[in-house]
């Protein structure tokens, strides 16, 4: 496993509150839900919430959440001993706007189980490496903050806003 150090800043949501977030969520993902502490593996949790972030991910200066959401339906993967259930989840980032309410994307789409072994996190402006195609390490100067997603003992992303408005996923780990 190859990893990158970084600083990463761990920020509460409870100034705008979990539920305003989740509003939100409803408006742009109708039928999804913001992952809970509760679904989270104990072990990973780092945090008051670590499905949900705040930061600047982009350079308007307006503060921006990111969060791990899932779908309310649970659905079954059928494979003899091998079965378990998931659900259909979604990283969503959703930038804040200048007259209020956000805009969100979708960043990343996949089962998710649970409790889910993956968390978010703030990744502060920075220079970082990021794994290129090749196995080789790029530097890239991050001028506002990131999303970061990592799997503990498997990997993690930086999620790094681009001038089109879409992300690059920046692999820091693998």
């Amino acid at each position: 496993m190859r990893c990158v150090m970084f600083g990463v800043l761990f920020l509460s949501v409870t100034a705008f509150g979990a539920t305003d977030y989740q509003k939100e969520i409803d408006k742009q993902f109708p039928g999804f839900i913001a992952l809970t502490k509760s679904e989270f593996n104990p072990e990973f949790i780092k945090s008051e919430n670590p499905g949900l972030i705040t930061g600047k991910f982009n350079p308007d200066q307006m503060k921006d959440f990111a969060a791990i959401v899932r779908d309310k339906t649970k659905k079954r993967y059928e494979a003899r001993e091998n079965s378990y259930d998931y659900y259909d989840g979604k990283v969503v980032s959703c930038l804040g706007q200048p007259k209020g309410g956000y805009k969100c994307q979708v960043i990343s789409k996949m089962p998710f189980t649970i409790p889910q072994q993956s968390y978010l996190t703030t990744a502060t402006p920075q220079k970082t490496g990021c794994y290129n195609d090749k196995g080789e390490k790029d530097s890239v100067d991050v001028k506002t903050d990131a999303i970061g997603w990592y799997y503990p003992e498997k990997g993690g992303s930086h999620y790094i806003y681009q001038a089109d408005g879409t992300y690059r996923n920046c692999v820091t780990s693998d």
